[in-house]
């Protein structure tokens, strides 16, 4: 079976449809909150925020960019290895598509945050 027919299989699944989907448009907001939610580019930008310490790491704001790239590779490797385990094991490449969802939901919260306190 070739590739690209494993892919059509693999889409035509309910569940694998509404988890890419979702995982889709969470990646496309993640990546449009950057153009809604301007960067200061100062020297110094807050990367990450805890509520005991507030304000508790400060860094360069080209830093911010690393997370959603991060999360971008991440989630092309476990949908590669997804589509991979699907004639084998499909409750493991449902698993793996849920993982996806879940850390770009994560990663859009965590931004989402980050660029609120960054203004």
């Amino acid at each position: 079976m070739s590739y690209f027919s494993k892919v059509k299989v693999f889409y035509k699944d309910k569940l694998n449809f509404w988890l890419l989907n979702l995982a889709g448009l969470l990646v496309l907001s993640t990546w449009f909150l950057f153009l809604f939610k301007p960067i200061k580019t100062s020297s110094l930008a807050i990367l990450h925020y805890n509520i005991y310490f507030g304000f508790d790491i400060l860094g360069n704001w080209s830093w911010l960019f690393f997370i959603p790239g991060l999360v971008s590779l991440f989630s092309l490797l476990d949908l590669y290895l997804a589509i991979y385990l699907w004639n084998k094991q499909a409750i493991w490449s449902q698993f793996l598509l849920l993982l996806i969802l879940l850390i770009n939901l994560m990663s859009f919260v965590f931004l989402f945050n980050i660029l609120n306190y960054n203004l």
